[in-house]
C-alpha cells in the first residue's frame, strides 16, 4: 500500500531528537496526530496543530472552537494527509500550546509498496523529554540542574523527574503503533479525542469518509458554470441596487459596464490559469507543478508587500 516516510525532529534540540516513521496513506490529520504523539512519546492530552507557513495555513481539530487565528484554518478530522504531503517538503507540528513543542516534519519519501497497514518507527535518536517541563528550553534547564546536586532546585527536579529521562523504547513504541492498523471499515471524520478513545478500546484506525471535496474532484466545466452563474446573480443585484439610487442613467450604465468588464477578465484569467496548470502537469508532473505554482504565488506576495511598503 502507499505510505509516507516522515522524519520528525524536535526543533532547537541539540543534539537533534528525532524519529523516522512510516505511516500509511489515506489518513486524516487527526489520525496522524495520534500516531505522531505515540511515535514521539507524548501522552496526547495536550492540544496540537499543523502549520504550513508558506501557505499561511493551520490544520487543527475543531478550528471553530478557537478564539485566535493563524491564517487559514482547516479541520484536521476532515482533511486527508495525502493532499498535503509531497516528497521533499516539510511542515511544522506543534504539541502543547503551553510548552510549545515544535516539530519539523520532513516528507523524506513516498513509498508505493509498503507491506504493512500500520505505522512503524524505523529509526530514532534521543530520549523523550518530560512533558510539562517548560518546552525544549525548560527540558535543558532541568537536565543541567540534575547535573548539579548543590543547586537549590536539585531535590525538587530530582523528585519530579526521577533524576533521568527514560530511554526511547523502540520495541514498545512499535507495539503500540501496530494496534493502529488501518481498517477497511469506513467512518465519518473523527477528532483526535475520539480516535484516542477508540485506541484505548482496542479499535483500529478507520478509513475516514472525507466530507471535503478536493480540487481534483471538481469538474472544471461545472465549476466555471457555477462561477458564471454567481457573477450573473451579482450583476442582477447591482442593477437592483442602482435602480434605487439617485444616480443618473449614464453613471449607472458606467458602473454596470465596469463591473461586467472586471468579472469577464477575472473569469478569463481563471480559465487561462486552469489551462496553463493542466499543461504544466502534463510536462512537469503534479508535484513539481504544485511547487512551481506555490513559488509563483510567493513571488507575487513579495511584490505585493513591496508595493504596500
Amino acid at each position: 500500500m502507499k505510505a509516507f516516510q516522515l522524519k520528525i525532529m524536535i526543533k532547537e534540540s541539540h543534539p537533534p531528537i528525532w524519529r523516522r516513521v512510516i505511516v500509511p496513506a489515506g489518513l486524516s490529520f487527526s489520525q496522524l496526530t495520534v500516531i505522531l504523539n505515540i511515535t514521539m512519546g507524548w501522552s496526547g492530552y495536550h492540544l496540537s496543530d499543523y502549520e504550513f507557513k508558506d501557505e499561511n495555513l493551520r490544520i487543527i481539530d475543531d478550528p471553530d472552537g478557537f478564539d485566535f487565528s493563524f491564517g487559514d484554518e482547516i479541520d484536521a478530522s476532515d482533511t486527508c494527509i495525502d493532499d498535503f504531503l509531497y516528497e521533499g517538503d516539510w511542515f511544522n507540528y506543534v504539541y502543547d500550546f503551553g510548552d510549545y513543542w515544535q516539530h519539523r516534519l520532513e516528507v523524506e519519501k513516498i513509498i508505493d509498496d509498503y507491506d504493512k497497514n500500520y505505522p512503524e518507527v524505523v529509526k530514532f535518536k534521543g530520549d523523550t523529554p518530560w512533558e510539562d517541563c517548560g518546552g525544549i528550553y525548560g527540558y535543558y534547564d532541568k537536565l543541567e540542574t540534575l547535573k548539579n546536586p548543590d543547586s537549590p532546585l536539585y531535590e525538587e527536579i530530582f523528585e519530579w523527574t526521577g533524576g533521568k529521562t527514560e530511554p526511547y523504547d523502540l520495541v514498545d513504541v512499535n507495539k503500540k503503533l501496530s494496534k493502529l492498523y488501518l481498517s477497511d471499515k469506513q467512518h465519518k471524520p473523527m477528532v483526535t479525542g475520539e480516535i484516542y478513545e477508540d485506541y484505548f478500546k482496542g479499535n483500529p484506525l478507520y478509513t475516514i469518509e472525507f466530507e471535503s471535496v478536493s480540487c481534483e474532484d471538481i469538474d472544471s466545466t461545472d465549476f466555471f458554470e457555477e462561477v458564471s452563474s454567481d457573477m450573473d446573480s451579482s450583476h442582477e443585484e447591482i442593477v437592483r441596487i442602482l435602480d434605487k439610487s439617485n444616480l443618473n442613467k449614464a453613471d449607472k450604465d458606467f458602473i454596470i459596464e465596469e463591473y461586467d468588464y472586471v468579472c469577464g477578465n477575472a473569469l478569463s484569467t481563471m480559465l487561462i490559469n486552469e489551462l496553463i496548470i493542466k499543461k504544466l502537469e502534463e510536462v512537469m508532473g503534479k508535484e513539481e507543478t504544485l511547487k512551481y505554482v506555490e513559488s509563483v504565488y510567493e513571488a507575487l506576495e513579495k511584490v505585493s508587500d513591496e508595493i504596500d511598503e
